[in-house]
């Protein structure tokens, strides 16, 4: 049964399993004599036929023109036929049977993306206790709810409609005043995150030198001053941290550090993406799913995606191997250019994907932030040692399950390119106190003159 009022069709083949749509019914006719048919399809929901609900009663999935996930009629489609996602404020983007298919599959979710025997006691316990919450009811009698999908349907209104931890635990209160007894909901936002920690990825805080010299990472680890300039790792404390040592630890005792970088780690991300079916597929896109007809859509039409893979072949052999794009700027989180502050967050964008998903918030991720009250300039590479260990452990190899195969294989990756503005590029490149040499390629054969008035350089006779 087809709605035919729609100019739009979901393609029903097993490459897009109806979450793409075509204009033109030929091109869906000819993917399924091509790919064949998506399997478990029996009722016809996108494509106009009705389904029963709870009670019994015959209804449509979806409106007519809008996707199960679009109810207003107000999605957006961009040429590729993909859904420009106006909600993507929303953190946690489940829908309801993504919710039962988490619980219903997290021990070996669990088992999947981490194996028991590479945990430490202390993530081992908070798995465990994942777990346990996941198979406990919301309250006694209750089928549709565990502990854990309630706590993950109100973290993901809390992000989506920008709540307040205030408002968020008038809230929980509220409901446990509604709930019968012996519900089992969080107290406050922390108690909350805490119930689906496991689920989170970890975040690494590298205490940095004032003047960006160093992080305090590795040999440096232990050291309360910087080698290079001997600024003070930490601030000194009001009353003088004249504490027992019963009191509070070490760290406390010595004050907060004067600069903080956070750091994502990039290695156990990509592997909850190919832990996932329908992602690990979409990394293959660049050699599954690309038109190859010599017309440059797609990084990997370009010269240089050829010419890498003609010089290591063995990388180009694999399609999942990963290829990102770096990109960072400065910018003031305050929105006050006269606030003296700056945060330059890092950037990497995974190629092989399509291109119209290349850039989306869900697939852009977020390596490194760097914030202080001066700007990093050409120093700061100092804060992209982390990602640079990641991507030399990447490039040699990390093993890696693909959920498509239901097999172990080794993950290569590499940086192709750098996406930034040419202040951005000139700190990229160590290149901002060098004044005068605008161009990253000549260097000092720039042709530069430095205005007196406005004290700013003009290259007024470079034209190359």
């Amino acid at each position: 049964m087809e709605a035919r009022s729609e100019t739009t069709m979901y393609c029903r083949c097993l490459n897009y399993g109806n979450d793409k749509k075509y204009s033109d019914f030929e091109v869906v006719y000819a993917h399924l004599i091509v790919r064949g048919f998506v399997p478990n399809y029996t009722c016809w929901n996108k494509h106009g036929e009705e389904w029963p609900n709870e009670r019994g009663e015959w209804v449509a999935d979806t409106q007519e023109g809008c996707r199960d996930d679009d109810q207003d009629g107000q999605g957006n489609y961009d040429q590729e036929g993909c859904r420009d996602d106006i909600n993507e404020e929303c953190i946690l983007e489940f829908s309801d049977h993504q919710f039962d298919a988490l619980v219903d599959n997290v021990e070996e979710m669990i088992h999947n993306v981490r194996g028991e025997d590479e945990m430490t006691e202390t993530e081992l316990r908070k798995y465990k206790q994942f777990v346990e919450d996941s198979k406990k009811p919301l309250y006694p009698h209750c089928e549709k709810y565990s502990r854990v999908t309630e706590d993950l349907k109100l973290l993901q209104l809390k992000a989506a409609h920008g709540w307040t931890d205030k408002s968020f635990k008038a809230l929980l209160l509220l409901l446990k005043n509604m709930l019968p007894e012996g519900k089992l909901l969080p107290d406050t936002v922390y108690e909350a995150k805490q119930i689906v920690c496991p689920v989170g990825l970890k975040i690494e805080k590298i205490h940095a030198c004032w003047n960006n010299c160093v992080l305090f990472r590795g040999e440096n680890e232990d050291l309360d001053n910087c080698p290079e300039c001997g600024m003070s790792r930490y601030k000194c404390r009001k009353d003088g941290g004249d504490d027992g040592e019963d009191s509070m630890d070490e760290r406390k005792k010595k004050g907060t550090p004067r600069k903080v970088a956070w750091y994502f780690p990039l290695v156990s991300r990509l592997h909850r993406m190919f832990a996932n079916k329908k992602e690990a597929k979409l990394l293959r896109w660049h050699e599954e799913g690309r038109n190859k007809d010599g017309m440059l859509r797609h990084p990997a039409d370009c010269a240089q995606w050829r010419h890498f893979d003609n010089t290591y072949g063995w990388f180009g052999d694999d399609p999942r191997n990963i290829r990102f794009a770096l990109s960072t700027d400065g910018m003031n989180p305050y929105g006050n250019m006269s606030t003296s502050h700056s945060m330059w967050p890092v950037l990497l964008s995974i190629m092989n994907l399509p291109p119209w998903l290349c850039n989306k918030r869900k697939y852009v991720m977020l390596s490194t932030l760097v914030s202080g009250p001066n700007q990093p300039d050409d120093r700061i590479d100092v804060f992209f040692q982390p990602l640079v260990e990641d991507l030399q452990l990447l490039w040699e190899g990390v093993e890696v399950r693909d959920a498509v195969v239901n097999k172990h294989f080794t993950l290569h990756a590499m940086l192709m390119t750098t996406i930034s503005d040419n202040p951005a590029h000139r700190n990229l490149s160590g290149q901002s106190k060098r004044k005068g040499q605008g161009c990253s390629h000549c260097l000092s054969e720039t042709c530069s003159l430095r205005l007196k008035n406005s004290n700013k350089f003009a290259y007024m006779g470079h034209r190359r």
